[in-house]
């Protein structure tokens, strides 16, 4: 359902503010694409914007990281209930780590976020 992630790092506070959750937002080459489940740290050794952080002395190169805010970005089309239905659908995100803010453009109000 939900299968092209891209991912953008900005200073702390400075997402919001510049319109991260926008969905009109232009993603430019600076978002990347990333797996979801995955992790920023591969994949930006895969980007080639991080050096290993897991070979020889290179973590020190990639502390820096932890002083940005990482925002994410999806989107995905929710199936329609069926005629004169209730059905409530739910968007769970499993894996989250530490701690995360889901915001939802245009979201169909059978859709309830978990």
């Amino acid at each position: 359902m939900l299968k092209t992630w891209t991912f953008h790092d900005y200073a702390v506070g400075e997402g919001e503010s510049l319109g991260a959750h926008r969905e009109n937002l232009e993603t430019s080459s600076d978002w990347l694409p990333i797996s979801v489940p995955g992790d920023i740290h591969r994949t930006l050794v895969e980007a080639g914007r991080l050096k290993d952080p897991f070979y020889d002395q290179n973590e020190a190169h990639s502390v820096w990281l932890e002083e940005r805010e990482w925002w994410y970005r999806t989107s995905f089309t929710a199936p329609e209930p069926k005629h004169g239905s209730l059905m409530r659908q739910r968007l769970v995100f499993h894996g989250l780590d530490t701690s995360a803010l889901i915001s939802r453009v245009d979201c169909p109000p059978n859709l309830e976020p978990k």
